[in-house]
Protein backbone atom coordinates (compact mmCIF):
# COMPACT_ATOMS: atom_id res chain seq x y z
CA UNK A 1 0.00 0.00 0.00
CA UNK A 2 0.80 3.68 -0.77
CA UNK A 3 0.51 5.72 2.76
CA UNK A 4 -0.38 9.49 2.83
CA UNK A 5 -0.21 11.64 6.02
CA UNK A 6 -0.76 15.20 6.69
CA UNK A 7 0.70 17.05 9.16
CA UNK A 8 -1.30 19.93 8.33
CA UNK A 9 1.39 22.24 9.70
CA UNK A 10 3.77 23.15 6.53
CA UNK A 11 2.92 21.43 3.24
CA UNK A 12 5.76 19.42 2.31
CA UNK A 13 5.90 16.84 5.39
CA UNK A 14 2.36 14.94 4.28
CA UNK A 15 3.62 11.71 2.60
CA UNK A 16 5.11 9.34 4.76
CA UNK A 17 8.34 9.35 6.75
CA UNK A 18 8.97 12.64 4.95
CA UNK A 19 9.02 10.71 2.05
CA UNK A 20 10.51 11.94 -1.77
CA UNK A 21 8.42 14.35 -3.86
CA UNK A 22 7.39 10.76 -6.20
CA UNK A 23 7.63 7.90 -4.98
CA UNK A 24 5.85 4.08 -5.99
CA UNK A 25 5.20 0.89 -5.66
CA UNK A 26 3.05 -1.80 -7.05
CA UNK A 27 -0.46 -2.96 -6.57
CA UNK A 28 -1.24 -5.43 -4.03
CA UNK A 29 -4.71 -6.36 -5.83
CA UNK A 30 -5.39 -6.98 -9.36
CA UNK A 31 -5.21 -3.95 -11.58
CA UNK A 32 -8.35 -3.09 -13.86
CA UNK A 33 -7.64 -3.28 -17.37
CA UNK A 34 -5.32 0.03 -17.92
CA UNK A 35 -7.23 2.41 -20.85
CA UNK A 36 -4.99 3.38 -23.79
CA UNK A 37 -4.44 7.53 -24.04
CA UNK A 38 -1.60 7.14 -26.82
CA UNK A 39 2.03 8.46 -26.07
CA UNK A 40 2.43 10.61 -22.81
CA UNK A 41 4.11 13.44 -24.21
CA UNK A 42 0.40 14.01 -26.77
CA UNK A 43 -1.18 13.70 -23.68
CA UNK A 44 0.52 16.46 -22.76
CA UNK A 45 0.80 18.94 -24.85
CA UNK A 46 -2.72 18.79 -26.39
CA UNK A 47 -4.94 17.94 -23.11
CA UNK A 48 -5.35 21.36 -22.19
CA UNK A 49 -6.03 22.23 -18.34
CA UNK A 50 -9.38 22.08 -17.36
CA UNK A 51 -11.39 25.68 -16.69
CA UNK A 52 -10.76 27.75 -13.64
CA UNK A 53 -14.33 27.79 -13.25
CA UNK A 54 -14.20 24.17 -11.75
CA UNK A 55 -12.04 25.06 -9.22
CA UNK A 56 -13.57 28.02 -8.17
CA UNK A 57 -16.49 26.06 -7.01
CA UNK A 58 -13.90 23.47 -4.99
CA UNK A 59 -11.67 26.30 -3.35
CA UNK A 60 -13.42 28.71 -1.85
CA UNK A 61 -13.88 28.46 1.95
CA UNK A 62 -11.31 25.40 2.50
CA UNK A 63 -8.12 27.91 3.51
CA UNK A 64 -5.36 29.50 1.90
CA UNK A 65 -3.11 26.77 0.67
CA UNK A 66 -5.85 23.99 0.86
CA UNK A 67 -4.52 20.50 0.93
CA UNK A 68 -6.27 18.24 -2.27
CA UNK A 69 -5.88 15.33 -3.88
CA UNK A 70 -5.68 15.18 -6.78
CA UNK A 71 -6.75 11.35 -7.85
CA UNK A 72 -5.86 10.05 -11.36
CA UNK A 73 -3.72 13.41 -11.99
CA UNK A 74 -2.91 12.10 -15.83
CA UNK A 75 0.27 15.57 -16.75
CA UNK A 76 -1.76 17.80 -14.85
CA UNK A 77 -4.63 19.06 -15.95
CA UNK A 78 -5.98 19.47 -12.92
CA UNK A 79 -2.67 19.82 -10.90
CA UNK A 80 -1.34 22.78 -12.60
CA UNK A 81 -4.66 25.37 -12.30
CA UNK A 82 -4.83 24.20 -7.92
CA UNK A 83 -1.17 24.89 -8.13
CA UNK A 84 -1.28 28.50 -9.58
CA UNK A 85 -4.50 29.11 -6.90
CA UNK A 86 -2.09 28.60 -4.08
CA UNK A 87 -3.14 24.54 -3.14
CA UNK A 88 -0.53 21.82 -1.73
CA UNK A 89 -1.36 18.81 -4.30
CA UNK A 90 -0.71 15.71 -3.71
CA UNK A 91 -1.13 13.96 -7.28
CA UNK A 92 -2.01 10.03 -7.60
CA UNK A 93 -1.28 8.63 -11.10
CA UNK A 94 -0.92 4.92 -12.25
CA UNK A 95 0.94 5.59 -15.52
CA UNK A 96 4.13 6.07 -14.88
CA UNK A 97 4.92 7.97 -18.26
CA UNK A 98 2.44 10.30 -17.48
CA UNK A 99 3.26 11.12 -13.82
CA UNK A 100 6.93 11.84 -15.16
CA UNK A 101 5.45 14.36 -16.91
CA UNK A 102 3.81 16.01 -14.07
CA UNK A 103 5.42 19.93 -13.30
CA UNK A 104 7.99 19.80 -10.50
CA UNK A 105 6.86 22.09 -7.73
CA UNK A 106 7.82 22.96 -4.07
CA UNK A 107 3.53 22.26 -3.37
CA UNK A 108 3.26 19.09 -5.46
CA UNK A 109 4.14 15.51 -3.87
CA UNK A 110 3.77 12.65 -6.79
CA UNK A 111 2.57 9.11 -5.94
CA UNK A 112 2.90 6.73 -8.60
CA UNK A 113 -0.09 4.20 -8.05
CA UNK A 114 -3.42 2.97 -8.24
CA UNK A 115 -5.89 5.69 -6.67
CA UNK A 116 -7.59 2.16 -5.07
CA UNK A 117 -4.16 1.74 -3.28
CA UNK A 118 -3.27 5.06 -1.81
CA UNK A 119 -4.19 5.62 1.40
CA UNK A 120 -4.45 8.60 3.16
CA UNK A 121 -4.92 9.45 7.19
CA UNK A 122 -8.12 10.39 8.56
CA UNK A 123 -9.58 13.94 7.61
CA UNK A 124 -6.15 14.50 6.31
CA UNK A 125 -7.17 16.10 3.16
CA UNK A 126 -9.16 19.58 2.85
CA UNK A 127 -10.86 18.40 -0.17
CA UNK A 128 -10.26 16.19 -3.73
CA UNK A 129 -10.52 16.31 -7.37
CA UNK A 130 -11.32 13.44 -9.77
CA UNK A 131 -11.27 14.86 -13.34
CA UNK A 132 -11.87 12.49 -16.13
CA UNK A 133 -10.99 9.38 -14.37
CA UNK A 134 -13.86 7.98 -11.95
CA UNK A 135 -15.22 5.64 -14.68
CA UNK A 136 -11.93 4.07 -14.85
CA UNK A 137 -11.66 3.08 -11.24
CA UNK A 138 -13.23 0.97 -8.68
CA UNK A 139 -15.63 3.98 -7.87
CA UNK A 140 -17.30 2.73 -4.81
CA UNK A 141 -13.62 1.94 -3.14
CA UNK A 142 -12.59 4.90 -4.20
CA UNK A 143 -15.23 7.29 -2.66
CA UNK A 144 -15.39 5.20 0.63
CA UNK A 145 -11.95 6.00 0.92
CA UNK A 146 -11.65 9.93 -0.01
CA UNK A 147 -14.95 10.50 2.47
CA UNK A 148 -12.74 9.21 4.91
CA UNK A 149 -9.67 11.35 3.81
CA UNK A 150 -11.38 14.50 3.58
CA UNK A 151 -12.07 15.88 6.71
CA UNK A 152 -15.98 17.58 7.38
CA UNK A 153 -16.41 20.48 6.03
CA UNK A 154 -13.79 19.49 3.14
CA UNK A 155 -15.51 18.80 -0.70
CA UNK A 156 -14.85 16.32 -3.36
CA UNK A 157 -15.07 17.68 -7.04
CA UNK A 158 -15.45 14.66 -10.00
CA UNK A 159 -15.88 15.88 -13.68
CA UNK A 160 -16.02 14.56 -16.91
CA UNK A 161 -15.47 15.71 -20.36
CA UNK A 162 -17.61 15.31 -23.15
CA UNK A 163 -17.32 15.21 -27.02
CA UNK A 164 -15.30 18.20 -28.42
CA UNK A 165 -17.47 20.34 -30.59
CA UNK A 166 -15.45 21.79 -33.43
CA UNK A 167 -16.66 24.41 -36.14
CA UNK A 168 -16.08 22.70 -39.30
CA UNK A 169 -17.07 22.92 -42.58
CA UNK A 170 -19.92 20.35 -43.87
CA UNK A 171 -17.57 17.98 -45.82
CA UNK A 172 -15.38 17.85 -42.83
CA UNK A 173 -17.74 17.88 -40.05
CA UNK A 174 -19.30 14.26 -41.91
CA UNK A 175 -15.79 12.83 -42.49
CA UNK A 176 -15.59 13.14 -38.60
CA UNK A 177 -18.66 11.60 -37.39
CA UNK A 178 -17.82 8.95 -39.20
CA UNK A 179 -14.36 8.65 -37.95
CA UNK A 180 -15.83 9.17 -34.66
CA UNK A 181 -18.20 5.84 -35.16
CA UNK A 182 -15.64 3.66 -36.12
CA UNK A 183 -13.70 4.93 -33.06
CA UNK A 184 -16.38 3.62 -31.22
CA UNK A 185 -15.84 0.79 -31.74
CA UNK A 186 -12.55 0.31 -29.40
CA UNK A 187 -14.54 1.95 -26.79
CA UNK A 188 -14.39 0.76 -22.93
CA UNK A 189 -17.11 -0.77 -21.69
CA UNK A 190 -16.70 1.29 -18.56
CA UNK A 191 -17.56 4.27 -20.44
CA UNK A 192 -20.99 3.25 -21.83
CA UNK A 193 -21.41 1.71 -17.89
CA UNK A 194 -20.70 4.71 -15.89
CA UNK A 195 -23.89 6.58 -15.18
CA UNK A 196 -22.42 10.34 -14.26
CA UNK A 197 -20.20 11.68 -11.68
CA UNK A 198 -23.10 12.87 -9.57
CA UNK A 199 -25.04 9.62 -10.15
CA UNK A 200 -21.66 7.97 -8.52
CA UNK A 201 -21.13 10.42 -5.60
CA UNK A 202 -24.91 9.99 -4.81
CA UNK A 203 -24.71 6.16 -4.68
CA UNK A 204 -22.16 5.94 -2.49
CA UNK A 205 -24.05 7.30 0.73
CA UNK A 206 -20.76 8.89 2.01
CA UNK A 207 -21.31 13.27 0.95
CA UNK A 208 -23.73 15.10 2.88
CA UNK A 209 -24.79 17.08 0.10
CA UNK A 210 -24.17 16.51 -4.06
CA UNK A 211 -24.76 19.32 -6.47
CA UNK A 212 -24.08 18.50 -10.06
CA UNK A 213 -23.20 21.26 -12.14
CA UNK A 214 -22.36 21.70 -16.32
CA UNK A 215 -19.51 24.02 -17.50
CA UNK A 216 -17.91 24.32 -20.64
CA UNK A 217 -13.78 24.55 -21.75
CA UNK A 218 -14.36 27.08 -24.76
CA UNK A 219 -10.76 28.12 -27.03
CA UNK A 220 -9.62 28.27 -30.42
CA UNK A 221 -7.39 25.27 -31.64
CA UNK A 222 -4.36 25.24 -34.78
CA UNK A 223 -5.86 21.95 -36.84
CA UNK A 224 -2.75 20.16 -35.21
CA UNK A 225 -3.88 20.89 -31.62
CA UNK A 226 -7.32 19.58 -32.92
CA UNK A 227 -5.72 16.62 -34.06
CA UNK A 228 -3.54 15.67 -31.32
CA UNK A 229 -6.38 16.34 -29.06
CA UNK A 230 -8.73 14.32 -30.29
CA UNK A 231 -5.68 11.35 -30.52
CA UNK A 232 -5.62 11.38 -26.95
CA UNK A 233 -9.73 10.13 -26.41
CA UNK A 234 -9.49 6.88 -25.33
CA UNK A 235 -11.19 5.08 -28.33
CA UNK A 236 -9.61 7.01 -31.08
CA UNK A 237 -6.38 6.54 -29.65
CA UNK A 238 -7.13 2.61 -28.95
CA UNK A 239 -8.08 2.96 -32.91
CA UNK A 240 -4.80 4.69 -33.76
CA UNK A 241 -2.66 1.65 -31.95
CA UNK A 242 -3.99 -0.48 -34.05
CA UNK A 243 -3.31 1.14 -37.35
CA UNK A 244 -0.49 0.10 -39.38
CA UNK A 245 0.95 3.40 -39.59
CA UNK A 246 0.27 5.34 -36.93
CA UNK A 247 1.73 8.95 -38.09
CA UNK A 248 0.27 8.17 -41.74
CA UNK A 249 -3.35 7.99 -39.93
CA UNK A 250 -2.83 11.00 -37.65
CA UNK A 251 -1.71 12.95 -40.47
CA UNK A 252 -4.78 11.93 -42.67
CA UNK A 253 -7.01 12.96 -40.23
CA UNK A 254 -4.83 16.68 -39.63
CA UNK A 255 -5.36 17.03 -43.55
CA UNK A 256 -9.30 16.35 -43.48
CA UNK A 257 -9.80 18.50 -40.32
CA UNK A 258 -7.50 21.67 -42.24
CA UNK A 259 -9.61 21.26 -44.98
CA UNK A 260 -12.71 22.19 -43.65
CA UNK A 261 -11.09 24.97 -41.66
CA UNK A 262 -9.96 28.06 -43.39
CA UNK A 263 -6.97 29.89 -42.10
CA UNK A 264 -6.41 26.58 -40.37
CA UNK A 265 -7.54 27.41 -36.92
CA UNK A 266 -11.08 26.15 -35.10
CA UNK A 267 -13.01 26.92 -32.41
CA UNK A 268 -13.65 24.57 -30.36
CA UNK A 269 -16.67 24.21 -27.00
CA UNK A 270 -16.34 20.71 -24.80
CA UNK A 271 -18.84 19.97 -22.24
CA UNK A 272 -18.13 18.92 -19.07
CA UNK A 273 -20.60 17.03 -16.42
CA UNK A 274 -19.05 17.99 -13.08
CA UNK A 275 -20.54 17.55 -9.16
CA UNK A 276 -19.46 18.74 -6.13
CA UNK A 277 -19.68 16.91 -2.86
CA UNK A 278 -19.55 18.30 1.06
CA UNK A 279 -19.17 16.48 3.79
Amino acid sequence: MVSVSSTRMNGSDYLAADGPRRISAPSPHPPLPHPTFGRADHYALYRPPYPASLFQRLLPGLGPSPLIADLGAGTGQSARPLLTRGARVVAVEPDHARAALLPDHPRLHVVIARVEDAIFAPASLDGAVIGNALHWMDSEAVLERVSRAVRPGGRVLAFSTGPARLTLGPTAEARLARRRKAWRAFEDPRLRQFAGNADALRRSGRFRTVEPFLTCYDATWSVEQATGFLLTISPAAAWLACESDPDEARATLCEELRRGSPGGYLRVRIGIEAALAAL
